[in-house]
């Protein structure tokens, strides 16, 4: 019941990407009691969502195609549509409120390494002018541990910044392209 296969083809310069749910079960959580278009999706629906658009290339214009089984009402396809957009809006807004808690963690990690570079240089202000500080135990432990501390602060504000921030950006715009795409609905 996890499996839900997608098949991909362009049509006019615009990806179709067609998902096939093998019941409704599958596409809404059945323990949200709420109504579409506030009805919650199935994590499953979510990801091959997600996954399926991600796989396109952001500048490409897309078109969503849920195809249901034929028994599922014809009079809630609209508000399969409605929910679509509605969870992916959710998760738009989930998601700008954790970017503003990254970047608010990252000024944090920004300040930790301008503090740790000055450490550094006021050890290396100091090794310049008493060049046999490198010779003794204190002096080499001090010097280790400066160096230690900078390359950690360092790696993990870049990581936040290059990697983690950039596939953030990329999940964002995944997001924004499912909310702004066409989504057809249909029971075969």
């Amino acid at each position: 019941m996890r499996v839900i296969p997608s098949n991909h083809r362009e049509e006019e310069g615009k990806e179709i990407i067609e998902l096939r749910f093998k019941a409704l079960e599958q596409f809404f959580d059945q323990s949200d009691p709420s109504l579409p278009p506030e009805r919650e999706l199935t994590p499953e629906a979510e990801e091959s969502i997600i996954s399926n658009v991600d796989a396109v290339h952001l500048n490409k214009p897309v078109r969503l195609d849920l195809v249901f089984p034929p028994d599922v009402q014809v009079s809630s396809t609209s508000g399969i549509e409605a929910a679509t957009r509605y969870h992916f809006n959710y998760l738009l807004d989930e998601h700008k409120r954790e970017a503003r808690i990254f970047v608010r963690h990252r000024r944090a990690s920004v300040i930790l390494v301008a503090f740790n570079a000055i450490l550094a240089i006021i050890f290396l202000t100091i090794y310049f002018h008493y060049p046999d500080l490198g010779s003794t135990l204190g002096g080499v432990l001090i010097g280790g541990l400066i160096i230690i501390l900078n390359w950690t602060t360092v790696w993990d504000t870049y990581e936040f910044f290059i990697y983690d921030g950039r596939l953030m950006r990329r999940r964002k715009k995944v997001m924004q392209k499912i909310i702004n795409s066409d989504i057809h609905v249909s029971c075969e």
